[in-house]
């Protein structure tokens, strides 16, 4: 049972990056919601890791420079 939630959680995490990953290619693209990719990536790839604690300090910079 233990292996398992390990499994999910690995697996949440690489859904996250790569939701991440092709929210960034996506917000050069007209007609793909990048930004919500994102978002979706940072949800599903968790709040307690440093790298997108970053990237959600980076957006929110980005959003008030607007």
């Amino acid at each position: 049972m233990h292996m398992e939630g390990k499994k999910k959680e690995l697996l949440k995490k690489i859904l996250g990056l790569v939701c991440i990953a092709v929210g960034i290619v996506a917000l050069a693209l007209p007609l793909i919601p990048g930004i919500f990719l994102i978002f979706a990536g940072l949800y599903l790839f968790g709040g307690e890791n440093y790298a997108s604690e970053l990237i959600k300090k980076f957006l929110r910079k980005k959003e008030g420079e607007k």
